[in-house]
């Protein structure tokens, strides 16, 4: 809570304009949700190309953002939600594009970003009763209070549905696993190596093997990446049916199924 605390306090003077629905809540076509997982990231998969015949409007996780700036391929919107300083190291100049942040991102964030039009939301990090919630404070100050579902690409989801009235939402980079267990390179192995009290068979073994139906593969997990998994689907089934009816997971790969999530395939959204 220190750090949420200290960064609140950093860019609660900059909050303006806050992050608002579009009154008209006229439809305003497709929509991509890009996040930063290996089938959209390995440079074989040429999805992040695809992109570029996309007509409709794009939101990008801040993870997927310099990979996106590297091959000149803007996003209407990049949000960020983490509290670390290391998340600024994730925005270059990529244009007029709209940052939704989190109140709780680290200042350095809001520094890097003049180019931006940022507006902001308050996830709901506390209690709204308890004396000094930041969330409460957040709210008489009409700032919008979300839930950001423990990561950036459920977070951005949630926000984009909130948002605008889209036709259709397409989900990509929603992996939430590994294209193979090189234990060492996946994302959480520290945590998982300081819990495992150093051992690494015994680390490794707190790895999960999710069999898709989808794709009839088998895939490699960890225990962060699959708590996401069960936060995403858990908001999905929180949508009102008429949202659930409209998204389709595009990411092709991963463990990103069930409660009624339709699978397609992202050549089809961009006449390919």
């Amino acid at each position: 809570m220190g750090l949420w605390k200290s960064n609140f306090e950093a860019n609660i003077q900059y909050i303006n304009p806050p992050l608002k629905q579009c009154e008209s809540r006229i439809c305003m076509g497709d929509a991509l949700i890009v996040a930063a997982g290996p089938s959209i990231k390995n440079d074989e998969s040429k999805k992040l190309e695809l992109l570029r015949g996309f007509k409709g409007t794009i939101y990008a996780t801040d993870g997927i953002l310099p990979e996106m700036v590297k091959r000149n391929i803007r996003p209407d919107y990049v949000c960020s939600v983490d509290s670390d300083p290391i998340i600024a190291d994730f925005y270059g100049k990529i244009g007029n594009t709209h940052a939704l942040l989190a109140v709780t991102v680290h200042p350095d964030v809001r520094e890097k970003m003049p180019w931006a039009d940022i507006q902001w939301f308050m996830p709901e990090i506390d209690d709204i009763n308890e004396e000094g919630s930041m969330t409460n404070r957040a709210l008489e100050m009409g700032i919008p209070v979300l839930k950001a579902f423990g990561n950036v690409g459920a977070c951005l989801y949630n926000i984009a549905t909130w948002m605008h009235n889209h036709k259709r939402i397409g989900l990509v980079g929603f992996d939430y696993s590994y294209p193979s267990l090189d234990f060492g390179l996946t994302q959480y192995y520290k945590e998982l190596m300081v819990i495992a009290e150093g051992d690494e068979e015994k680390a490794k073994s707190l790895m999960l093997d999710v069999y898709n139906p989808i794709t009839h593969k088998h895939v490699w997990t960890d225990p962060v990446y699959f708590a996401y998994r069960i936060a995403f689907l858990k908001m999905f089934k929180m949508q009102p049916k008429r949202v659930q009816k409209k998204t389709w997971n595009l990411t092709g790969d991963g463990i990103l199924f069930g409660a009624g999530l339709k699978w397609g395939k992202l050549e089809e959204w961009v006449g390919r």
